[in-house]
């Protein structure tokens, strides 16, 4: 038995004392056990074919809600999020039912946060850059790197945003040229 009581098991055991005529009764744990052990009160057993309902109603309703909830986020970062999962083609996580501290949305918001903070003044429009210079580095198709979250970019971002504060635009492409010659060395 936890340390709260349910709102059904307490309905359920005033209405049984109620049938005999018990009224104005105080409800501690202890007494409260025993009164549930005594009347026994389960939750309803499902059978298989409610389940497999339920599940079938639960996965066609996913399907119909093909729209992403940005209206989930804070305002603050919601254009972020917006501009991030459209950018990057990805899909933000769904807000828990219960706010817990270790979900991937709460991580997700963090992160989008920091990325917010690293844009500075540039704001989400840097994000647009950011893709356009992450293309350019593409080579056959493969990825300079991956990005599966928000935080995937805050580094990117702050030395974006860092380079446009000094002056310096474009790409800057580290390694030797690409057509050097032992004699050029």
């Amino acid at each position: 038995m936890t340390q709260t009581m349910t709102r059904g098991i307490r309905l359920a055991i005033t209405e049984t004392l109620a049938k005999y005529g018990i009224d104005n009764v105080v409800l501690d744990m202890e007494l409260t056990k025993v009164i549930t052990d005594i009347i026994q009160i389960k939750k309803p057993q499902l059978t298989t074919e409610q389940i497999n309902k339920n599940t079938e109603k639960a996965y066609f309703a996913s399907l119909s809600n093909n729209s992403v909830g940005y209206e989930q986020f804070p305002e603050d970062i919601r254009p972020y999020a917006e501009k991030f999962c459209t950018l990057y083609k990805l899909t933000p996580p769904i807000k828990p039912r219960k706010e817990s501290e270790r979900s991937e949305f709460s991580y997700w918001i963090i992160s989008l946060r920091e990325l917010a903070n690293a844009c500075g003044e540039y704001g989400s429009d840097l994000l647009i850059e950011m893709r356009s210079e992450y293309e350019s580095e593409m080579v056959n198709g493969a990825v300079p790197f991956r990005v599966n979250s928000p935080s995937s970019l805050v580094k990117t971002a702050r030395g974006k945003a860092g380079m446009k504060r000094q002056g310096i635009s474009g790409v800057i492409k580290q390694g030797k040229p690409e057509h050097q010659s032992r004699l050029d060395v």
